[in-house]
């Protein structure tokens, strides 16, 4: 927990979390003087281990958690427009009033009125699968090749002894297994 603050460095700290501007800060938490005089004045209350204390704390606090970010990018994957509108006589209407109910209002990423109504769009929700995907490991753009110590000497010896360098022998035998692969397959794996 924080030490204790003044009423100022306290209003200052909470103003300065709003605007995240510290000459704006002092401002509003009723330090006086120009701009010059309150950027020097933040400056201060900025050093302050007390007030960065403070601002760190609250900033804890109204972070989200990975979790939560996991459980909120889950909910924007699977968002279904089902959730938002009603279907009657081949005519589509909006419905807030269920989505409010369900808690799904945060899954809409802009609603305004357009020519032809009003117009409804949910975050995307392939973009928040792949973020998933990604997140779970599912999407590798690289892969990891290992090798016992002994075949890496072996190896390294045969590229010395043929004069080649090792990169250029490595990429040699990826080929010649690539055209071997392509080749069984070819042949319908025989």
């Amino acid at each position: 927990m924080a030490a204790q603050l003044t009423a100022k460095q306290r209003t200052f700290a909470l103003e300065y979390i709003i605007c995240k501007n510290g000459t704006e800060a002092a401002r509003r938490a009723g330090y006086a003087g120009d701009d010059a005089t309150l950027a020097v004045t933040a400056s201060r209350l900025l050093r302050n281990a007390k007030v960065v204390e403070f601002i760190n704390e609250r900033f804890a606090e109204m972070a989200m958690r990975a979790d939560e970010v996991i459980a909120r990018m889950s909910e924007q994957a699977s968002a279904d427009m089902g959730d938002f509108i009603d279907v009657k006589h081949n005519w589509v209407s909006i419905n807030l009033e269920r989505a409010k109910d369900n808690n799904k209002l945060h899954l809409i990423k802009k609603i305004k009125q357009g020519k032809y109504g009003v117009e409804l769009e949910l975050y995307d929700a392939q973009a928040a699968q792949r973020t998933l995907a990604q997140h779970h490991g599912l999407l590798k753009t690289e892969v990891t090749i290992n090798f016992a110590p002994e075949l890496l000497e072996r190896f390294g010896e045969l590229a010395r002894r043929a004069e080649i360098p090792a990169s250029q022998l490595f990429e040699d035998m990826m080929n010649a297994i690539a055209a071997e692969l392509s080749a069984e397959a070819a042949d319908g794996g025989a």
